[in-house]
């Protein structure tokens, strides 16, 4: 059933809105099996987590009956008949005992006698035994009971379990915690479903919208009018969810498309008409790179949603800010939101939460909204730990400047590169300003020059790694360019056109390569970054561009999964300890030592 062409079905019976309705129905039964099977196993495996607590209520060891993720069925009958041979050697001694025994067994020297002969009895037990009053005869049946209730119950929950995932062909559990993920060692459970009855879901469901879709498409049709209030506008927008339930798009037009027409009067001309928003339409927003968004942009657009996941950096690259600080406090004295144009402290405690159109940013009140938190060295909401995109020794730098070590580096340490990790050229020249911007045609050059010399090889290096991996995935490889590896990025836009021009001067072709200020590699990457500094040797001991704040540094050097280069005055990132130059070029040279150390070794 799930196989069948189902758009090939709708075609056929396009028109014919009984049928569709069929399919729709028979679509929504599917589902509905599918959705039995995963809530069925869900429930199955909550129930199997318990396993472990009830084999440690057995009183046997978890090691040996609790197996990677499955019981050792042959190990727990072992136990289970031990506790039945007990059993029945304590009925059989209670069936000996002497009459005179248990007449007198409130004796004191009598229940010692039986406890005795009691104990030596359980000297065989393979399970903790030691919760049992042997001075109690009812404590010893309270014991059989409970072991062998608890065996059953383990036995029952396995037993479910396994047969769920052989009905299933799954062969995998979940993981039980982060620490399991994070190993990998075993496929999970998830994995199986995702291409197993998950898939199957997923390919039912977008065919049974579909359907709906053609019945709902085919009423509307049927009433000609073009109607434009909310009811109808709402039920446009759920029709088209049919079929693809994810709108894109940006902060800007997003309230234009997301408003209905509402009629306010007649005029002998024309009717005049208003454009409310459809308040709380949206099921879920979602905002990506949140930490680029003001908040007088963005803001506004939440009232549309029901709930909202936003994701973001606040340590990448800020917001363009539009609001000049000064008009950013009159509006704030204005609607009363603090108490004189010149409150700093209440204008300080709103710029510290984000909500200032001159410096704040839709993440930063996100992060105040959150109610979760990490750790306390980490700002509010949840945080991406594992970082899997550089090497270590140069995320490294990111994770001191920015996140305080909470990152976790999970690609390991440099291995199979052209050039050292992190590696910082010299270039002896003088920036200049141009159009309100700074430019070094002696750092452009000597990039060119470098990428001139070490081009083939690169391209070379990189097109062989492709052909193993091509290889290795059943497919052909894919033709590799300088611009699918190397990335040439700068703090300044005049720099950027410099560059440009020097690597067509020495017969490099731009095309596909990606030159341009950190900006333009923002959410993305390269195997190799050029970083272009600009500052010259007659800018020594001013203030840098870059270091205005973590963001432009932290940006630049995670963008590279392998190499990152730095081209610049020496002297211009040796000054200003602290700042995040400073960092980067002490960081640079104890890599490079580190490398050393590690080859004589």
């Amino acid at each position: 059933l799930v196989t069948k062409n189902y758009c090939q079905l709708f075609q056929n019976y396009s028109g014919a809105s009984d049928k569709v309705e069929e399919i729709v129905t028979h679509l929504q039964n599917e589902l509905i099996k599918r959705k039995g099977k995963l809530s069925a196993g869900i429930a199955l495996w909550k129930k199997f987590k318990q396993v472990e607590n009830y084999i440690k209520q057995l009183g046997a060891d978890v090691e040996i009956l609790f197996v990677n993720g499955s019981v050792n069925i042959g190990a727990l009958n072992s136990i289970e008949s031990n506790i039945l041979e007990l059993e029945k050697k304590f009925g059989d001694y209670l069936d000996s005992e002497s009459l005179w025994i248990k007449l007198f067994s409130f004796l004191r020297f009598v229940r010692e006698k039986r406890a005795t002969r009691l104990k030596q009895i359980f000297r065989g037990c393979v399970v903790d035994h030691q919760s049992i009053d042997f001075f109690k005869v009812s404590s010893l049946i309270n014991f059989f009971d409970e072991r062998l209730s608890l065996i059953k119950a383990v036995k029952g929950m396995s037993d479910a379990w396994v047969s769920w995932k052989n009905y299933n062909s799954i062969v995998g559990n979940p993981p039980v915690n982060d620490q399991e993920i994070k190993q990998r060692k075993n496929q999970f459970c998830y994995d199986e479903l995702e291409v197993s009855i998950k898939n199957e879901m997923f390919y039912l469901a977008v065919h049974y919208w579909e359907g709906r879709w053609i019945i709902e498409t085919e009423k509307a049709m049927e009433d000609k009018l073009d109607k434009k209030g909310m009811p109808d506008t709402l039920w446009r927008f759920q029709r088209l969810a049919m079929l693809t339930p994810c709108f894109v798009s940006t902060f800007y037009m997003t309230p234009k498309f997301f408003s209905y027409f509402k009629f306010l009067k007649k005029l002998t001309t024309k009717n005049i008409f208003e454009r409310p928003p459809l308040l709380e339409s949206i099921d879920l927003l979602i905002v990506d790179e949140a930490g680029q968004v003001s908040p007088e942009v963005g803001a506004a657009t939440f009232a549309l949603a029901k709930r909202a996941i936003v994701v973001g950096d606040v340590k990448q690259i800020e917001p363009v800010w539009n609001v000049p600080s000064k008009v950013d406090h009159a509006n704030l004295h204005r609607f009363g939101l603090i108490s004189a144009k010149a409150d700093r402290a209440g204008i300080q405690h709103l710029h510290d939460r984000g909500f200032l159109g001159s410096s704040g940013s839709i993440m930063m009140l996100a992060q105040k909204s959150s109610c979760f938190q990490l750790s306390s060295k980490s700002d509010r909401g949840m945080l991406l730990t594992e970082h899997r995109r550089c090497f270590d020794e140069i995320i490294e730098y990111c994770n001191k400047l920015a996140y305080g070590g909470l990152l976790e580096p999970l690609k390991g340490k440099a291995k199979n590169i052209l050039f050292e990790p992190m590696k910082f050229i010299p270039v002896d020249g003088e920036s200049v300003s141009l159009n309100s911007s700074r430019a070094n045609q002696t750092e452009a050059a000597e990039i060119a020059k470098w990428l001139k010399t070490n081009s083939s090889e690169i391209i070379s290096h990189y097109q062989e790694k492709e052909n193993i991996e091509a290889k290795k995935d059943k497919r052909p490889a894919n033709n590799i360019g300088l611009g699918d590896i190397v990335g040439i990025i700068t703090p300044f836009t005049s720099q950027k056109l410099t560059i440009r021009a020097a690597l067509k001067n020495h017969g490099i072709n731009v095309n596909g390569l990606t030159i341009g200020t950190v900006h333009s590699l923002q959410g993305a990457e390269r195997s190799i970054i050029l970083f272009s500094s600009v500052y010259g040797k007659n800018n020594i001991g001013g203030g840098y561009f870059f270091d205005r704040g973590v963001n432009m540094l932290n940006v630049a050097v995670s963008r590279a999964k392998d190499n990152f280069i730095v081209f610049g005055c020496p002297d211009v990132f040796e000054g200003n300890n602290g700042t995040p130059s400073s960092m980067l070029f002490k960081h640079i040279n104890k890599t490079k030592t580190s490398a050393i150390l590690n080859n004589k070794k």
